[in-house]
């Protein structure tokens, strides 16, 4: 790297960007090398700094005089500490948003390695890491927070972004190869000890530079294979101002302007959050609305409603971002039952699809059909599951078939796909975005996945996540449901022994167990590479469980493991989606009118009671996340504890696109939610109805069917075809172990509960199922 190479200016133009955004934060750079750097450089280039905003800069030494004494007055930190040590230090004292750019220490190029350099290898042909130096100084840094974020319970800290640009002087020594073996190892390591999906971006070397080309490729490479890497291309930006020095293209203020708009673009696709507004929407439009409906994704397997077993940082940035709803739940949890309910804003008695194969009435209206009367383009792509055509929509891509490859059903006919189902659908979702006739248009688009849904096939680039982890198991997955109601014992979807072993838990097919037919069903759809992936991921553990000849808990105990890992590799993909959906969004100009919904048609049993599936309506089966993002009127990293619905989205879209919502709906628009205004008739409960019917061999579950209310505090289930009743304390018994309903010191609260169960079955008019 030119040893004059402008820092300052860079770090200008890259806060423009930042500072661009329409709420007020304080802004952190980071930088590894200063390159004399001055403070008061800031107010210089013409770069205005809005009020309402601090700027601190750290850089790791060279910090000019007289300025290096003011930036310690004003930081208390020293200038020629290490650059990440002191965002890891802030981040830790501050809880603020990190963007930290890295530059390579000049002079340090990959065959001079010195204790003082990034690059972790001895040896940078072979790749080898050492164990000395400044990588293990920021390693050990980074083990010291994770240690205080775990004893002061109120810190949390995490990177934002990572902006890498690389230094020219490693392109200088004719190891190309070396210089991206280093990076490729430079990169894992980072992940590791920082976070497994920490966004990088490489800043392209300048191609007068010996050796760039190669380089440049290697490094294009690398973030061409990474989904969180991206390359800006910052090379030939402008002609550089003295043809002798190729360098001073880094002097040029339009130049270090588009670096800096390069790299902020390069970090909108990896983290969805566009940093400068691009919109050129009219304010009196309405807005977009992009439904990222996913299913069977139980609350708890997402990392921003506390998720000890997984890590959800797309859908966490999306929370932080909007608004997260912690009391939300689903009126039936089952499949079509609950894609109907979003629609109409109806309970399920009053739409028709009670159940997967109960008709839907096709007459009712749906907010797609409002929506596109009222000059909307609207779309459905993926899961469907309704028993009637997709009506209101002007685009439908229907998924069919298994989870690698999948056929879309639409208007035009049959239609292939290569890929896993979740990344295929959001990329047909995002193509009918990008290819509509008429952009100015609104839009709606329903993204419907079908993952995390049975049988739990993840992406291929998913398939050894959580290899050298153990999930932490739940408290009552040997529930021996004493107490409860006769429907439990008898249900089909135990852990430990209804998960089928080809089928479910992904060990060899040999055509004599239960569903086999459906595994070699799936595994025909695979490609040979996906086929390979999959044999490379899960031969070695297959034949490590035969051997070990399980039985009892350890056998449990392992179809546990091997359930849950499965199902939360699905969930990364889903992840990835909501990544991929709002780094589009950002770069196309529409994320500042674009309301994003992430949610799923239902929660999910993760061993809990000892169950995988869903049905019942308990609190992991009935809660459902919610989290909604409405850019000027969710406020960033805001909750609501509310008791709020599925049944509540459909008005919420009639209230956005300015349009009235039908009278009889049962719903109840969230947008005074999401304005942080809570009306005096909000609910004070919810009614569950889950009623449909299951035949009674191997495949089916056979949970009895019941209805019910819950309170903040209480519920109450009626087992109508048993003829029994459950009621659960919730602030006591979270885990709803104990069954109080003949609780004498209960009765009378259980009177009352029932009164009001009476009055709801007659608010909504559900005369269906038995009354008691």
């Amino acid at each position: 790297m030119n040893p004059r190479f402008t820092l300052p200016r860079l770090v200008l133009i890259i806060l423009s960007a930042l500072l661009s955004t329409t709420r007020a934060a304080d802004v952190y750079i980071v930088a590894g090398q200063s390159n004399g750097f001055r403070l008061s450089s800031l107010a210089q280039g013409g770069v205005p700094i809005p009020g309402g905003h601090k700027i601190y800069y750290y850089g790791m030494a060279c910090v000019s005089e007289p300025e290096s004494s003011t930036f310690k007055v004003l930081t208390g930190l020293n200038p020629n500490s290490m650059g990440t040590e002191l965002a890891l230090h802030l981040v830790e004292q501050s809880n603020k948003d990190i963007i930290l750019i890295q530059y390579c220490r000049c002079g340090a190029p990959v065959t001079k390695l010195s204790p003082t350099s990034w690059f972790p290898g001895t040896d940078p042909q072979k790749g080898e890491l050492y164990t000395e130096g400044l990588y293990p100084k920021f390693q050990r840094y980074i083990a010291h927070a994770k240690r205080s974020a775990v004893e002061d319970h109120q810190l949390t800290w995490e990177m934002k972004g990572l902006f890498w640009h690389q230094g020219e002087s490693d392109a200088e020594t004719g190891h190309a190869s070396a210089h991206q073996a280093a990076l490729k190892n430079l990169f894992w390591r980072f992940r590791q000890d920082v976070g497994e999906r920490l966004p990088i971006v490489c800043g392209e070397i300048r191609p007068l530079t010996l050796h760039a080309k190669q380089i440049n490729a290697g490094m294009a490479a690398l973030a061409g294979a990474d989904s969180l890497t991206a390359l800006a291309i910052t090379s030939n930006i402008a002609a550089p101002s003295n043809p002798k020095n190729p360098g001073d293209v880094h002097f040029r203020l339009e130049a270090c302007q588009e670096i800096g708009r390069r790299l902020a673009k390069a970090h909108a696709r990896l983290t969805g959050v566009t940093t400068v507004i691009t919109s050129t929407q009219k304010d009196s439009q309405p807005p977009n609305i992009v439904i990222i409906f996913t299913d069977d994704h139980a609350q708890h397997a997402v990392s921003a409603y506390g998720s000890k077993m997984n890590l959800t940082p797309h859908i966490d940035r999306l929370a932080r971002d909007g608004m997260r709803f912690t009391q939300s739940f689903v009126a039936n949890s089952i499949c079509g039952p609950s894609r109907a309910n979003l629609l109409t804003g109806l309970h399920s008695h009053a739409n028709g699809q009670t159940g997967n194969r109960a008709k839907f009435n096709d007459n009712l209206p749906t907010f797609a059909k409002s929506l596109q009367a009222h000059g909307y383009d609207t779309a459905v792509v993926g899961k469907w599951h309704i028993s009637a055509e997709p009506n209101g929509f002007d685009h439908w891509a229907l998924k069919r078939g298994a989870f690698y490859n999948p056929d879309f059903e639409t208007a035009d006919g049959m239609e292939p796909s290569q890929g896993h189902t979740t990344d295929v659908i959001t990329q047909r979702s995002l193509d009918w975005i990008g290819g509509r006739k008429d952009p100015s248009r609104p839009f709606m688009v329903w993204i419907s996945h079908s993952a995390a849904h049975r049988t739990w096939t993840p992406a291929t680039r998913h398939l050894t996540h959580y290899d050298d982890v153990e999930i932490p198991e739940p408290l009552n997955l040997f529930d021996d449901y004493s107490g409860r109601n006769a429907g439990a014992v008898t249900a089909q979807m135990r852990v430990s022994r209804d998960l089928f072993p080809s089928y479910d838990l992904k060990l060899p097919i040999t055509g004599e167990g239960f569903l086999d037919k459906g595994a070699r069903s799936q595994r025909a759809a695979m490609s040979e590479y996906q086929r390979l992936a999959w044999d490379a991921a899960f031969g070695p553990k297959n034949d490590a469980f035969l051997k070990a000849k399980l039985t009892g808990d350890a056998q449990t105990r392992w179809n546990y493991q091997r359930y849950i890992k499965n199902y939360l590799r699905s969930i990364d993909g889903l992840d990835d989606s909501v990544g991929t959906v709002r780094r589009y969004l950002g770069e196309q100009g529409l994320a500042e009118n674009t309301i994003v919904i992430y949610t799923s048609d239902q929660g999910f049993f993760l061993g809990d009671h000892g169950w995988y599936d869903k049905r019942w309506m308990y609190e992991e089966s009935l809660r459902t996340p919610l989290i909604v993002h409405w850019p000027g009127v969710t406020k960033p990293g805001s909750t609501n504890d509310a008791l709020v619905q599925n049944i509540d989205l459909a008005p919420t879209f009639y209230e956005a696109a300015g349009l009235p919502s039908p009278d009889d709906m049962h719903g109840s628009s969230l947008a005074p939610l999401l304005k942080e205004e809570l009306p005096s008739s909000w609910r004070d409960a919810i009614y569950y109805h889950y009623q449909m019917e299951e035949p009674s061999n191997r495949a089916a579950h056979r949970v009895a069917r019941h209805y019910g209310l819950r309170t903040v505090r209480y519920k109450l289930i009626y087992y109508y075809d048993l003829g029994e009743w459950e009621f659960f304390d919730l602030e006591d018994d979270p885990r709803e172990m104990t069954n109080l309903y003949e609780s004498p010191s209960q009765q009378k609260r259980v009177a009352e509960l029932k009164k009001r169960l009476t009055g709801l079955r007659t608010k909504y008019a559900d005369d269906t199922g038995k009354d008691w």
